[in-house]
């Protein structure tokens, strides 16, 4: 609010105060209150720290970009501006601006997902079979398992043998045949909607989410099996149509895709079940 810069019988020029906050991870330059007499102009520096890097700027609350500093002109009010900052990339192959950053972020920290290297998490790459009920596992707290399992291909020793074994056994994921679980396939769309819809299940969650899939131009390339599934992932919000307005059922779920989808289905799909 601006307050009167004057006293007595003199006239000074009126002064407006601009608050500047940062978040975690950086700073802006001046901070605090910062008291601007009316028709002056104010200019803020924006600074991210090391292993973060400028998320977003917003003055009196709207964003501005990823702006390094800002000028208010001629000041005639009280503003605010606050700096907002992330985590920068560990991976080469992510950049900062790419629309599934911050679901690589998440998912990394959450230890769901790894990166293929210490320095490359393959974004377009796609993601097996084993490696999404692995993910599944993760997210469970990977329970002790016991037993054995009727798959062939499903091999002890092998990063995926408990996943597989303890979602076969919960009824999370089916082989593609009785003795073949096909771990190193790549997953389809539809087949993940399905691993999902069978976690949820098995977790008590409410599953009656549902789409119109016929808004789809490919609503029927969804296989019969999957249907149901796949209505209630995309009635869930977390699967979408592509830009040409397809779903692409049968397509292969990449790395990026599978990370967007579990920060969706952790972050605003389960808050609000209950078991």
């Amino acid at each position: 609010v601006g307050g009167g810069g004057g006293g007595g019988g003199g006239g000074g020029s009126s002064l407006f105060v601009i608050k500047a906050s940062a978040q975690d991870g950086g700073s802006i330059s001046p901070a605090g209150d910062v008291k601007v007499s009316s028709g002056d102009n104010q200019t803020f520096t924006v600074a991210a720290n090391e292993g973060y890097v400028i998320s977003d700027v917003l003055v009196d609350g709207k964003s501005v970009g990823k702006v390094e500093t800002y000028t208010f002109s001629k000041v005639r009010e009280a503003h605010t501006i606050q700096a907002v900052f992330a985590k920068a990339s560990q991976f080469t192959d992510v950049d900062d601006d790419d629309w599934y950053k911050d679901s690589v972020d998440y998912v990394v920290d959450k230890g769901l997902m790894n990166g293929i290297s210490a320095d490359l998490f393959g974004p377009n790459d796609p993601t097996t079979r084993g490696m999404i009920v692995t993910v599944l596992y993760r997210m469970e707290g990977q329970p002790a398992v016991s037993g054995t399992t009727a798959f062939e291909d499903v091999i002890s020793g092998q990063y995926y043998y408990d996943p597989v074994v303890w979602a076969n056994q919960n009824g999370i994921v089916k082989g593609v045949s009785e003795t073949a679980f096909e771990p190193n396939v790549n997953i389809t769309r539809e087949q993940l909607a399905a691993i999902l819809y069978r976690y949820c299940d098995y977790k008590g969650y409410n599953v009656t989410a549902t789409a119109d899939l016929s808004k789809f131009s490919d609503a029927e390339k969804v296989g019969d099996w999957a249907v149901d599934n796949m209505k209630w992932a995309v009635g869930a919000g977390l699967i979408g149509g592509n830009a040409d307005g397809t779903l692409n059922p049968q397509g292969q779920a990449t790395r990026a895709e599978i990370a967007t989808i579990l920060q969706r289905f952790c972050t605003e799909y389960l808050p609000s079940q209950t078991k």
